[in-house]
């Protein structure tokens, strides 16, 4: 049996707060897990997200979306509970990325997930598993 390591995650982009976990508030590099082989894992914040409010009728999309609807007091619930006469799409999630000790990328889409807290629970999980398949 190999012995237990303590791999430990990196927050790279801390949580916005307990009611805001959702993939939509988060962009990019979120943390990652250095492996004892040189590689990493990265948890990702990807895809994209749009806004379009009824009062202005005018869309917008990545970080502005962000600004409008922190500015606006919504969170998680918030955004799910936008009238039918707001539009709302959020096509992001949170992916695990394995790079190489050159940033080059091994394998994508390790797995998928939309929340804040279960991206970092499982970007560890992975990186004990990788650990694992690389030492065994």
């Amino acid at each position: 049996m190999g012995q237990k390591i303590n791999l430990s995650v990196t927050i790279t982009e801390e949580k916005v707060s307990e009611d805001c976990q959702d993939s939509f508030w988060y962009d990019g590099d979120v943390a990652h897990v250095n492996l004892l082989s040189g590689n990493k894992l990265y948890l990702e914040a990807t895809g994209e997200i749009k806004l379009a409010f009824e009062v202005d009728g005018a869309f917008y999309k990545g970080k502005k979306a962000v600004d409008i609807a922190r500015d606006k007091g919504l969170n998680d619930e918030g955004l799910n509970n936008l009238s039918i006469q707001d539009l709302f799409v959020n096509n992001n999630w949170f992916v695990v990325i394995k790079v190489d000790g050159h940033g080059d990328v091994i394998s994508d889409d390790l797995t998928i997930v939309h929340s804040y807290d279960e991206g970092i629970k499982q970007l560890l999980e992975l990186a004990h598993e990788e650990h694992n398949k690389e030492y065994s």
